[in-house]
């Protein structure tokens, strides 16, 4: 960077929410930079309220930088932090300037409404060069990534990543589903699930005008992609060369009725879908849609759907991203794409959990009596745990504290299941550190980074479920939190909000794993006394028995 006396300062305070009667602000440093120098953004966002009483349970905020010349960055922070950017110079005429945007959450704090804030615009620099940001895995042309989970109510940006793994320029069409069925991960009440997830589009921003449009067309009426998504958004591709990866930002946000129905922490989750396709099979590019995809992408009737665009179906609107104006305006005037790209060449998938909170690592509780047993409650433990570091994580330890009336003893040591399973070298074991204490140990699972593959995505995150069992009524339990390590038992630990147990009422359904409803709860760890019939039936045995020999003699 250039010395003080050479930086330009410019302080502007937009988008100005009502969280907090703190400042808000995001600026930049040396926004006019020379060739090969990065421009700083500094941010400064109210200060975070803890939701924990705990020191290993600090409040801080997660970032969504989009930087306006298609690059892209996830960040964490305190209330005040720096971040770099290297820009270069504008791939299209249409861009005069930069317009820098960040997405900020707070995580472990008290709810608040996640502010959004821009930077002043930030002028070009005439030369040098820039390295695209690029995420797509290879032999793939397609990735969503997003920012956080997803809390109805709370916007959040789902990354739309598309790349040109062929050897010639691509044209075709983005397609992405949204608005997907939710599905019941648990359920502690008798509940009727929305049969769709509702979601809306409130802004899409492509940043690349050189290889594709900044018109979006936005369907609902699907023909046979209805019975598994309601929404979907097309964007038209042209001309990305080949190695190029190109970033759609699409700004959503949730209808907090979906949160109305579900308690715990993790109640339902849905998937989002992205697919690329092509006008022609003759083109050269090769077809990559995993196996394992196949059949869903076929059952989906995508390929259907898009064929008929030709024929004149009309969006239910065009919404056009203003590049110079960091803004997203919908069209007077609705019309279709010239034909649609009914040949997919990829179609990839990424599942989001309906959340309370946008918390990295939580800890879910349910319990059940068993049936035979009346003072004896099973419980389902599930702690979870995400590496939202840049580097991957291959050792866990998950340290939990039992409460007064469970004991180590009580606890089941094999899991029920846990994730990922069947890495090649992975090992699993729980560990009695004293009567109250457990630790469960995670060895050589490779967890990968959220900024490499987003919130959610299935390489970030670990956990395990297992049994205990209690004495004591759930509602009389004290909350139960958990304490992670990653890689060494020496670093400092993040700690879990606590969590009560929530009892299951059998004739309501069971929860997730809960074996309460079938007959007795075998696991259990601690044989129990006998119930006092059985007592009374030896009694009445022996008496007989007694009495036969008696008679006998």
């Amino acid at each position: 960077m250039k010395t003080c006396k050479h930086l330009l300062l410019a302080v502007g305070l937009f988008f100005f929410f009502s969280i907090s009667l703190s400042a808000q602000l995001l600026e930049a440093v040396d926004y006019t930079p020379a060739p090969g120098d990065s421009t700083v953004f500094n941010i400064e966002l109210p200060a975070l309220v803890s939701k924990t009483k705990f020191n290993a349970t600090p409040a801080f905020y997660k970032h969504l930088f989009i930087f306006g010349d298609g690059n892209f960055l996830f960040g964490e922070s305190q209330e005040k932090e720096g971040f770099k950017h290297l820009y270069g110079p504008p791939v299209s005429t249409q861009v005069q300037n930069y317009f820098a945007r960040a997405y900020s959450t707070g995580v472990y704090s008290e709810p608040e409404e996640p502010p959004l804030m821009s930077a002043p615009p930030i002028a070009p620099p005439v030369s040098g060069s820039i390295t695209n940001k690029t995420v797509v895995d290879s032999n793939r042309y397609l990735k969503i990534l997003r920012n956080i989970q997803v809390r109805p109510g709370d916007p959040f940006v789902s990354v739309l990543s598309v790349k040109n793994p062929s050897d010639v320029p691509f044209n075709g069409q983005l397609f992405f589903l949204y608005n997907g069925q939710l599905r019941t991960v648990s359920k502690t009440e008798v509940t009727e699930l929305p049969e769709f997830s509702d979601f809306k589009i409130r802004e899409n921003m492509f940043h690349r005008p050189d290889v594709g449009s900044t018109t979006t067309f936005h369907y609902s009426k699907l023909g046979p992609v209805n019975t598994e998504y309601k929404g979907l958004l097309l964007a038209e591709i042209f001309n990305l060369a080949p190695g190029d990866e190109v970033h759609y930002f699409v700004d959503m946000e949730g209808n907090e009725a979906m949160m109305d129905m579900f308690d715990a922490t993790v109640k339902a989750e849905m998937d989002f879908a992205v697919a690329l396709g092509a006008f022609s099979d003759d083109n050269g590019y090769p077809v990559l849609t995993p196996e394992n995809l196949q059949q869903e992408l076929s059952d989906l009737g995508l390929s259907t759907f898009v064929g008929g665009l030709a024929q004149g179906i009309l969006p239910d609107s065009v919404r056009l991203y203003a590049q110079n104006g960091d803004s997203t305006v919908t069209s007077s005037d609705l019309f279709s794409p010239q034909g649609g790209a009914p040949v997919i060449l990829d179609y990839y998938t990424s599942t989001a959990s309906l959340v309370k909170s946008h918390d990295p690592n939580f800890m879910i509780m349910e319990a059940c009596a068993c049936p035979a047993q009346s003072d004896r409650y099973q419980i389902f433990t599930t702690v979870q745990c995400e590496n939202t570091g840049f580097g991957e994580t291959n050792n866990i330890y998950m340290d939990v504290k039992l409460p007064v009336g469970v004991s180590a003893d009580d606890v089941v040591v094999t899991p029920v299941k846990y994730h990922p399973f069947g890495g090649p070298a992975d090992q699993i074991s729980m560990i009695k550190l004293s009567d109250d204490s457990i630790r469960w140990e995670l060895l050589n699972f490779g967890i990968e980074g959220t900024p490499l593959h987003g919130v959610g995505d299935p390489r970030t995150f670990a956990n395990v479920q297992f049994h205990m069992y209690s004495s004591i009524e759930p509602a009389l339990l004290d909350s139960i939190y958990a304490c992670i390590r990653f890689d060494d038992l020496s670093n400092d630990p993040v700690c879990t909000v606590p969590v009560a147990v929530s009892l299951i009422d059998s004739d309501s359904g069971a929860g997730q794993v809960l074996q309460c409803s079938v007959g007795e709860c075998a696991d259990d760890p601690t044989p129990t006394a006998w119930p006092w019939w059985v007592w009374l039936l030896l009694i009445l045995l022996a008496i007989l028995i007694i009495i036969w020999l008696i008679r006998r003699n």
